[in-house]
């Protein structure tokens, strides 16, 4: 099954100020972003597969940026204990801000926070 991920993603150095980066920068230079690491744990066992943004548009240091990727969900990922999302490879006086997180599969829509999801939520009664 293949995935979309989507995220907004902000960097800005520990002391306030706008971090300067390259979206397409591939390696971990001075102007790399960010990078996705899914951390996959079975048995005790660690594999991580390392994803970049799709998304092309160069990256504003005063706002939230477009982090996407598609991914197919492998054995390794459908067989894991545990699985972890890591936004990685920034320098580290960088402060990471993200929003907007999603995993939807592919061709589907994603819900937004203000759909019900129960539609008589409002009318509920809790006991």
């Amino acid at each position: 099954m293949r995935y979309d991920f989507e995220a907004k993603i902000n960097l800005r150095r520990n002391d306030g100020t706008a971090f300067e980066c390259d979206n397409l920068e591939q390696s971990r230079t001075d102007d790399f972003c960010v990078d996705i690491i899914f951390e996959l744990i079975k048995d005790g066992e660690k594999q991580w597969e390392r994803y970049l943004n799709d998304d092309p548009a160069v990256w504003s240091s005063n706002s939230f940026n477009n982090f996407r990727f598609t991914f197919t969900a492998r054995e390794a990922m459908l067989a894991a204990d545990e699985i972890y999302m890591i936004i990685s490879g920034t320098h580290e006086d960088v402060d990471i801000y993200f929003d907007n997180v999603s995993i939807t599969p592919q061709g589907e829509q994603r819900a937004l926070c203000a759909e019900i999801v129960n539609g008589d939520a409002e009318v509920r009664l809790f006991m």
